[in-house]
């Protein structure tokens, strides 16, 4: 959809995937699951602004991230299944994935506004992964790209 934007993240202060949906580099809105149930957040901003759009266009590109959102949680579960992680290999291992994606002289940069996190720079290299940081520059997770 024109516009739209659908980034998916797992944050390590909250479990599972989460499909983060952007309008204009703007979260507007967040499909996760808790306890089995999928749920949908739309985050309003504080102008009392609103944006209107095709009603069955976007509800096929919100079901289209809820199903790809699905099939990525479940390809997490069964790696976590078969793999057990020591933590410090696994830390390193995120830290070589960190390094390449920030040396990528192809990587794409996004600014954003999230309404969690506020104002985000992603790094995105194709074929390697994506990283999200606080515009501080504070690591905030990986993005799956």
């Amino acid at each position: 959809m024109n516009g739209f934007e659908v980034v998916f993240v797992e944050y390590p202060d909250r479990p599972g995937l989460r499909a983060e949906i952007y309008c204009q580099s703007e979260q507007w809105a967040e499909i996760y699951e808790n306890k089995g149930v999928i749920y949908l957040s739309i985050f309003f901003d504080t102008k009392n602004e609103y944006k209107a759009f095709p009603y069955q266009e976007m509800i096929k590109f919100l079901e289209d991230a809820k199903i790809t959102l699905l099939i990525k949680r479940n390809t997490h579960r069964a790696l976590d299944k078969m793999t057990s992680v020591d933590p410090k290999a696994y830390n390193q291992e995120a830290e070589k994935v960190l390094e390449k994606i920030m040396n990528c002289s192809s990587k794409k940069t996004i600014r954003g506004n999230l309404y969690r996190y506020g104002k985000v720079i992603d790094y995105i290299a194709q074929g390697v992964g994506g990283a999200r940081f606080s515009e501080a520059g504070e690591f905030i997770g990986f993005i799956e790209v």
